[in-house]
């Protein structure tokens, strides 16, 4: 059964038992691929690193980062903060 997305869906009671197991059989393919489709990232496909969004891109710096770790620097090397008025 091709199922066609851009028209309303269609009422259950209008539909005979075999058109309504057919329905059935159709949408839960389509949800066993886009469960598939949910969990391919850079790593486990073909696709680029640049497709994995934000959320890939937080968890691999996190997985850098040490807790420990000392925050990196935020003034620019050779300038000091008190030539900018900041104490500390």
């Amino acid at each position: 059964m091709k199922l066609d997305f851009s028209q309303p869906a269609p009422r259950v009671e209008s539909l005979d038992p075999q058109a309504l197991q057919e329905l059935l059989d159709a949408l839960w393919q389509k949800v066993g691929e886009l469960e598939e489709r949910l969990g391919l990232n850079s790593r486990n496909s073909s696709k680029p690193p640049s497709g994995d969004g934000i959320g890939g891109q937080r968890k691999k710096r996190q997985a850098i980062n040490n807790p420990g770790e000392k925050p990196k620097q935020t003034c620019l090397p050779g300038l000091r903060k008190s030539q900018f008025g900041v104490n500390g």
